[in-house]
């Protein structure tokens, strides 16, 4: 089994268990737009009705999440519109993205796009509900997003890429000699790279002085029991670290926090 978690910060907000025998199945929303000649209904595959699944399990608020490619299209950016959600992320050439863009990427991975680094092209979807991006990184990304428009920008520190493939062939035109620069980005980007991995930091928190011996293959219930227990962890260590706290001194290495809890269950 696997298991599908939201995390802000590294921080485990909840999770869904997920097996090959009980996956959840495809989510048919019908949206409320004023369009009356659009059709309402999306459709979204299992992958896709997770996310649905797990921001709806969090307290009732405005969140905005941010996805990798394996979840993002545009009808689940318009679905978790309608439900009150913000949402941005990298898309796949098949997420249903504009074609324009599929074109554009497909010329990149040739290294045959005559972009310079840096150039953003914008473009909606047709009901104007999810704005579509393509921009000249070290590669085009391709992005999605029903919170940012392409116009914001942020200053940023960017470095010379060290390989020389085709696909940086503008970047590196675009530093000539200067080991970094200091440019105007899309605020989307810079976000996407800050807030994208919480559920990455959160795994390589629980990695650390983690068990020592492995558990047996088809042991779903010891692995199962053992996620919770490095979950409980470090959701505690990082409420103590960031949160309101009783302790008289805030413990900001995970190894003291692990031995401060184990001491205090032991002599409990």
């Amino acid at each position: 089994f696997k298991i599908w978690a939201i995390a802000e910060g590294g921080y485990f907000l909840n999770w869904l268990w997920h097996s090959p025998q009980h996956i959840l199945t495809s989510s048919q929303l019908h949206l409320q737009f004023q369009a009356s000649s659009a059709d309402n209904t999306i459709t979204l595959n299992p992958t896709q009705s997770v996310v649905v699944s797990l921001l709806n399990t969090l307290r009732k608020a405005t969140y905005h999440v941010f996805l990798d490619n394996l979840f993002s299209s545009p009808n689940l950016f318009r679905v978790l519109r309608e439900q009150g959600f913000a949402a941005t992320g990298t898309l796949r050439l098949n997420s249903g993205v504009h074609c324009n863009l599929v074109e554009l990427k497909t010329l990149d991975r040739k290294g045959r796009l005559l972009w310079h680094w840096n150039q953003l092209l914008r473009l909606p979807t047709a009901d104007h509900l999810v704005m579509q991006f393509a921009w000249k990184d070290s590669k085009l990304m391709l992005m999605a997003s029903t919170n940012y428009n392409g116009l914001e920008l942020v200053q940023a520190i960017r470095h010379r890429p060290s390989t020389e493939d085709r696909q940086n062939r503008p970047l590196r035109a675009a530093f000539g000699d200067d080991p970094e620069l200091i440019v105007a980005i899309p605020e989307f980007a810079v976000d996407y790279n800050n807030y994208m991995n919480s559920v990455d930091r959160g795994d390589q928190l629980r990695s650390y002085d983690s068990w020592s011996h492995r558990s047996r293959r088809g042991g779903w219930s010891a692995i199962a029991w053992g996620y919770l227990l490095e979950v409980i962890v470090i959701n505690t260590y990082l409420l103590q670290l960031r949160g309101q706290s009783d302790l008289p001194k805030r413990l900001t290495v995970l190894k003291k926090w692990r031995s401060k809890l184990s001491t205090a269950l032991i002599s409990t």
